[in-house]
């Protein structure tokens, strides 16, 4: 058992629609309890994560406080967004259970404040297309998979300006300060100052919130106890020639 390298979080299009409205995506955050979601989304098998990176890469902070499940600050920024009575909004997914699960736990939360949820169920290279390539949504769940193992990767493909048109950049987000935080900490070697620096990105993020981060999977691995030299890898790059089976 060991942590993935993925971070399931909502994406909001900042750009466009109810939710460019920062007041509604903090109302958003209010409403959730994510060690709910954990459990109905991911059977449990999954830690919470606090900053908008996964917990088991280099940047995730432990002692980060993400927004705690408060329905009546949520409520009290809907009403003063314009939205005292809630509203009805689609997001779009691809309908595989992986974001599916998490979402549906979202839907019953979200509906507590009087944000009424469904779902547009798309193929996989239609949903790229349409959230990905042309950013046609309103909001989502999905999953980033930080591949590097550097808080560096996940922040530069969801927020970098130059990740927007055709990037990872889903959200539309931009803001320039944030951009010049992620290149000024890819360039320090000194491990204290990089995480100072993901530390202010984090709470400009989170006073943003173009994205949700809900929860980083873990990972089972069942194998044959004979089976000698094995070890866990985060991309599941396996050396089986280095593998042997004792008898």
């Amino acid at each position: 058992e060991w942590p993935g390298v993925g971070l399931h979080h909502i994406t909001f299009n900042v750009a466009k629609g109810v939710f460019s409205d920062k007041r509604i995506r903090q109302a958003a955050a209010y409403a959730l309890n994510r060690d709910d979601i954990v459990l109905g989304g991911a059977e449990g098998f999954a830690r919470v994560a606090n900053c908008l990176v996964p917990t088991s890469v280099f940047g995730y902070l432990d002692d980060f406080e993400w927004y705690p499940q408060d329905l009546a600050k949520a409520k009290a920024l809907l009403a003063e967004a314009g939205y005292p009575d809630g509203f009805d909004v689609v997001f779009s997914m691809q309908g595989s259970a992986t974001y599916m699960k998490p979402a549906e736990v979202v839907q019953d939360q979200l509906r507590k404040i009087g944000i009424n949820v469904s779902f547009d169920k798309m193929e996989r290279a239609a949903y790229l297309e349409d959230v990905g390539g042309k950013r046609n949504f309103v909001a989502s769940l999905r999953m980033i998979n930080a591949t590097v193992r550097d808080a560096d990767s996940p922040l530069t493909r969801r927020f970098h300006s130059s990740m927007l048109g055709g990037g990872n950049n889903y959200s539309g987000y931009s803001n320039p300060e944030v951009d010049e935080l992620i290149e000024r900490a890819r360039k320090i070697s000194d491990g204290e100052e990089r995480l100072r620096l993901y530390r202010r990105i984090f709470e400009i993020l989170k006073e943003d919130v173009p994205l949700v981060p809900i929860y980083t999977d873990t990972i089972h691995m069942f194998f044959n106890a004979k089976l000698k030299n094995f070890y866990p890898h985060p991309v599941y790059r396996y050396a089986v020639h280095d593998m042997y089976f004792e008898e």
